[in-house]
């Protein structure tokens, strides 16, 4: 496979993992971090991090183009250039897959937040008291969960109406209304 020379783009978001072979012509099981399976189908090259190999160094991030990729029984499955056979592909497995975060795309600038765009926010009652940092998210099935990590430990802040009021991602910030129960 050859490889692209350019330097990788300092916001790479890690999506997913490439995995074993599937199938005699080259096509590699991919586990997706996403909440669709076809997400990362989006994209027609991936920056992926190959474990080390000859003329690449360990850690190493490179773009390879995407031939193909379906989703297949409950998984994602693709075929990516220059690679034809299980042995060719097998090498290429336990490889981290990321995407630099402004190729996501962005139809409505308000519409469009991404968990990603989340992490790292102030959280901020309507009285103007900082509860903490969200730290990650959950999804519950109702609706996501904010975690917040602050002065008085963990929180679980419900990701919706009536609770959240603003998220402003310029200011660094969400504004819930929400009070801390000792």
């Amino acid at each position: 496979m050859k490889k692209n020379q350019i330097l990788p783009p300092d916001d790479l978001i890690v999506m997913g993992r490439l995995n074993r072979p599937y199938g005699v012509r080259g096509w590699l099981k991919v586990e997706v971090y996403t909440e669709y399976l076809d997400s990362l189908l989006d994209f027609s090259s991936w920056w992926i991090q190959k474990p080390s190999s000859p003329g690449i160094k360990q850690g190493e991030w490179i773009l390879v183009p995407v031939e193909e990729g379906k989703v297949y029984q409950e998984g994602l499955v693709v075929k990516l250039e220059g690679l034809s056979t299980p042995e060719e592909a097998r090498l290429w497995g336990r490889s981290s897959v990321a995407i630099s975060r402004a190729d996501f795309p962005r139809e409505d600038e308000e519409a469009d937040i991404y968990w990603i765009d989340l992490i790292g926010l102030t959280v901020e009652t309507v009285g103007g008291e900082v509860l903490g940092v969200v730290d990650s998210l959950l999804e519950t099935g109702a609706h996501d969960v904010l975690c917040v990590h602050g002065k008085r430990g963990e929180q679980l802040i419900p990701y919706t109406e009536p609770f959240l009021k603003q998220v402003d991602t310029q200011a660094k910030r969400i504004i819930v209304d929400w009070e801390w129960v000792d």
